[in-house]
């Protein structure tokens, strides 16, 4: 499954690439993907990516390989950056690491992990980790309204066949919102267009 994955996020890169090209290109991944096979395909396609990390993961900081968690922040600081060290002693990365901490809904500390290749400061970096959550609402939403989240899969034929209705019904959905966010913005132009004329004549 993870092969399969990897598969996708190469063409998913190769084609975006082809569209915007690579300096408009942002990536994004939770922990669950936060591993160096990912780092080095992402390095070769000359991405820059913010990927959050598990507390545990050790990073090579004075001298010896400390955890995460053990990293304190300095006083009432919200953002630590570490710099560009080591990452993860079983394949050593050199890569910007940063922490950033907030209080959640319930009034509770809740710290990010964070590390790229490309943004140096951590407070950059949660911002722009900070967008993908309009996407993972999106998709725990569709997972859940179309029916996905009772799946059960355990072969991996019957995955990929999972996995590509699965992204058919995102695509459309993004398409019907994007669709949706232009002539919403068609609509405000007008709108403006038309004030403009207005004001003109009366001038």
């Amino acid at each position: 499954m993870r092969r399969y994955e990897m598969a996708i996020i190469k063409r998913v890169l190769t084609r975006v690439r082809r569209q915007i090209g690579g300096r408009r290109l942002r990536l994004t991944a939770d922990r669950g993907f936060a591993d160096v096979t990912l780092c080095d395909l992402l390095e070769a396609f000359d991405t820059i990516y913010v990927i959050r990390v598990k507390s545990s993961t050790k990073v090579y900081l004075a001298g010896e390989w400390r955890q995460l968690q053990t990293l304190p922040f300095i006083g009432n600081a919200r953002a630590r950056n570490l710099g560009r060290i080591l990452y993860c002693a079983s394949s050593p990365h050199r890569l910007w690491v940063g922490r950033s901490r907030a209080r959640n809904g319930v009034g509770e500390w809740e710290t990010w992990y964070l590390l790229s290749n490309k943004i140096a400061r951590a407070g950059a970096m949660a911002h722009e980790y900070g967008r993908r959550f309009g996407c993972e609402q999106g998709f725990k939403d569709a997972k859940r309204r179309l029916g996905f989240a009772e799946a059960r899969v355990q072969e991996i034929t019957a995955w990929s066949r999972f996995f590509a209705l699965f992204v058919i019904a995102l695509l459309v959905l993004a398409t019907l919102l994007s669709e949706a966010l232009v002539s919403r913005w068609a609509a405000g132009a007008r709108v403006i267009a038309a004030s403009s004329v207005t004001a003109t004549r009366a001038v």
